[in-house]
This record gives C-alpha cells, structure tokens and sequence, in this order.
C-alpha cells in the first residue's frame, strides 16, 4: 500500500482488499497495526472494527529489560507501533514513562546497547512521537560523524558498510535532528544499485528483494532534498 502510494499509482481491486481485511482474524500486536494503516491508507477508517479499537485503547507498552540487541530492537518496534496506534486510533495515551526508558539506551551520543543508525533513528522517532524529541548537538554529532561517501551512511563509527535500511535510518535521523545529507548523490545511487530485475528492492546489491526494503528504497528515492 505504502509503495504504490510512493508510486501515484492506485490500490488495484480495493473492494476485495476491504472485504479481506473484514474477514481477517487480527491476533497480535503487528497484524493490528497494519489492518488498522491499511484501513487508513485505502480511506476507509471507519470500518475499523470495535473490537479492535478496544484492543488498541488497551495497548500498553510493556516494562523493558535490557538483555540483548535483539531485546533493543524489539521494544522499540513495538513501542512505536503500540505510540502511533494509540495517536491515531486510541484514546490519548501518552506512556510518560517511556521518556525515560529511550533516553536510559543513549550512551553519550548514538543510541543502542552499541550505538548504531538504525537504533538512533528508531529512538529519535519514539521520542518525537512522546512529545520529547532530542535535540542534543552530541546526537547531532554522532549521526553527523556516520556519514561517508560511496554509500551515503554507514551502520556504525566501527563499520564501514551499508544497506538500504541503513541510508534509510541515516537520512530520517538527519531530517529529525536537521542536519543536511552530505552525500545525497551516493546514497540514491546505492539505492538504486539494489534494485533488481523484477522491480524490488534488495537490502544490498545482488540480493534477494523484499517488501518492507521496497517500500524504504522507494520512500528514499522519492523523497525531496
């Protein structure tokens, strides 16, 4: 859906995608989520059953416990889908507590139990959606610090390599803390290399292609300067 809005092209079908999306069990916390943006992105936010508004007003984000990257990764994505639900279909809930728990994963500057892009990008998100957005200039100066020719970003200060979910976090986090993408040219290039021959988009040039990393490739390419 996100990728054929990026392309102006139209959502083929919509009346069967409705009637799927009427018929579907939603277990869980991701296949709430997307029933609920798909129903936003066709127009139709009002087909939203009660049963799963009462599900999104009961969303909760749950304690965190540090306990590995992967653990990182996980409350985060899940705090922000549980955030943006909670915004735009639930009853206000803001998880003040929350404030505290993301700032806790900065470690002088990035973010992450090994300061990262990916992990900077998806705090300074959840922070913005809190009400809290960082504006620290050692934020701005790590994210600043990650950004190399021929690729556009790099992950980390110790890694020298990228993907489209890297450029993808890298030129977010630079528009989240205003800082200008030094190397916009190399960063669509690089993009662009990842396309492959049946129109998707690869993490990495010559790999397989994927939905999700389509959807960021896109978003990447048609974004303005």
């Amino acid at each position: 859906m996100k990728s054929l809005k990026l392309l102006d092209a139209a959502v083929p079908h919509t009346d069967v995608v409705l009637q799927y999306l009427d018929q579907t069990h939603i277990l869980g916390l991701d296949a709430l989520y997307f029933y609920a943006f798909t129903l936003k992105a066709l127009g139709c936010r009002s087909r939203l059953s009660d049963a799963a508004q009462r599900n999104i007003r009961a969303l909760r984000i749950a304690p965190f416990n540090l306990q590995s990257s992967e653990a990182v990764i996980g409350w985060l994505n899940s705090a922000r889908m549980i955030l943006r639900l909670q915004q735009e279909f639930g009853a206000g809930y803001t998880a003040p507590d929350s404030v505290d728990t993301v700032r806790s994963l900065s470690m002088g500057a990035g973010y992450g139990s090994n300061p990262n892009l990916q992990d900077t990008c998806d705090c300074l998100h959840l922070l913005a959606l809190l009400g809290q957005p960082d504006t620290r200039d050692s934020t701005r100066a790590f994210v600043d610090s990650l950004q190399i020719s021929s690729f556009g970003f790099t992950m980390s200060p110790d890694s020298l390599q990228s993907n489209v979910h890297v450029i993808y976090a890298g030129i977010w986090c630079c528009r989240m803390l205003d800082i200008p993408v030094k190397y916009r040219r190399d960063a669509l290039d690089f993009v662009a290399a990842c396309q492959s021959s049946n129109g998707g988009f690869a993490r990495m040039p010559d790999s397989l292609p994927d939905m999700e990393t389509t959807r960021r490739a896109l978003q990447i390419l048609t974004s303005s300067p």
